[in-house]
């Protein structure tokens, strides 16, 4: 789930930010994982939709997309995807890489509510999502 608010400001199109996910998806796969959905909004941060983060618009559509259960995780490098994750009832891990050690400072010093756990990167969220879930579903 991303905010591409570049599309609505013409930097680049949507066939543009399909592509990325594309290569992701490829990425994934080749590791030998899978994506079921990648879901982004284009729009400005003044429209007022729905679907851009930190409201719950892209998370409802999974669920109802992927028929999700409640509950989950979403990982993510800023404050943003920390509040998407509590509006929406997920766990949520802050990975350092990309914006996340400015984003910490900014929790830590605006007093924002902290995430679930924190992470080194993706590979290490992944690491503690596995871990939980073998020990609270044994």
């Amino acid at each position: 789930m991303t905010n591409q608010s570049a599309i609505a400001r013409n930097y680049c199109r949507v066939s543009d930010v399909e592509r990325i996910h594309r290569h992701l998806i490829h990425l994934v796969s080749a590791a030998g994982g899978s994506i079921s959905g990648i879901y982004y909004c284009p729009h400005l941060p003044d429209e007022g939709c729905d679907c851009r983060k930190p409201r719950t618009g892209m998370v409802e559509s999974a669920r109802e997309e992927l028929n999700l259960p409640d509950g989950g995780y979403i990982i993510g490098d800023a404050d943003s995807d920390m509040e998407l994750g509590r509006r929406a009832g997920l766990k949520t891990i802050l990975v350092l890489t990309g914006r996340g050690k400015d984003q910490i400072r900014k929790i830590e010093l605006e007093d924002f509510t902290r995430p679930w756990k924190i992470a080194e990167d993706i590979s290490s969220a992944v690491e503690m999502i596995l871990l939980f879930d073998k020990t609270s579903n044994p």
